[in-house]
């Protein structure tokens, strides 16, 4: 199911769409159940190794009276270590069951695709009744609240663009905005001579007709 067309404006954890969950919804349950039944098994265990803990007692209060035995006392010993055996195995056992069911909650959560940040949908890559694969896209969203720009700029004009540096760019419509370098990329393009700068447009200076591509005129310093 779809909860989104191209152009709809969504919120970070918005439900985009849905897949279908019959076989994850069953295996979350049968996660659960696997938790539960390790939970019984490790109180059972658990009471087991308290009892064995009893009779040791008892039998060590008897070692000064003639009805002490010790091959009963030998016996109880050993039976009390394989009761904190079982109890520790069946500890393993819960976690390994709680881990199980943690990773089928996280695929049943994963059915309903979310935004994971506020933007406008661009795409929608597929349709109602499509098989995906893990990983294949469901929609493209542009994020236009917190858009950079970029600019190839000449490398000999680079040196006084250190991070801070504030410039001037014109945006489409003819408004003069403040923005700042973020980063210059280390990596000159040898047929261009240039290096790809990022900037960080001050306040409000992204306007609401602001679009990825869009075109603007930065002014970048000639010189000192």
């Amino acid at each position: 199911d779809f909860q989104v067309q191209v152009g709809d404006r969504v919120q970070k954890d918005d439900v985009l769409a849905k897949l279908l969950s019959n076989s994850l919804t069953w295996a979350q349950k049968l996660r659960r159940a696997e938790v539960d039944s390790a939970e019984a098994s490790l109180v059972n265990a658990k009471t087991q190794a308290s009892l064995r803990g009893q009779e040791l007692k008892r039998l060590a209060n008897l070692k000064k009276s003639a009805a002490f035995s010790a091959a009963r006392f030998e016996d109880a010993q050993k039976e009390l270590a394989k009761a904190d055996s079982d109890a520790a195995r069946a500890e393993a056992d819960l976690a390994r069951a709680t881990a199980n069911l943690n990773l089928a909650q996280i695929d049943l959560d994963n059915a309903e695709i979310k935004a994971p940040y506020p933007g406008v949908v661009s795409a929608v890559h597929t349709e109602v009744g499509t098989y995906l694969n893990t990983g294949e896209p469901v929609v493209t969203l542009i994020d236009d609240t917190n858009m950079e720009l970029e600019a190839d700029v000449p490398a000999s004009r680079t040196l006084g663009l250190t991070p801070g540096t504030e410039v001037t760019f014109t945006t489409r419509n003819g408004l003069q905005k403040i923005a700042h370098v973020r980063a210059v990329v280390p990596k000159e393009n040898p047929l261009t001579r240039t290096l790809t700068t990022r900037f960080v447009p001050e306040g409000d200076a992204i306007l609401e007709s602001a679009a990825a591509n869009q075109t603007v005129t930065i002014l970048i310093p000639a010189g000192p």
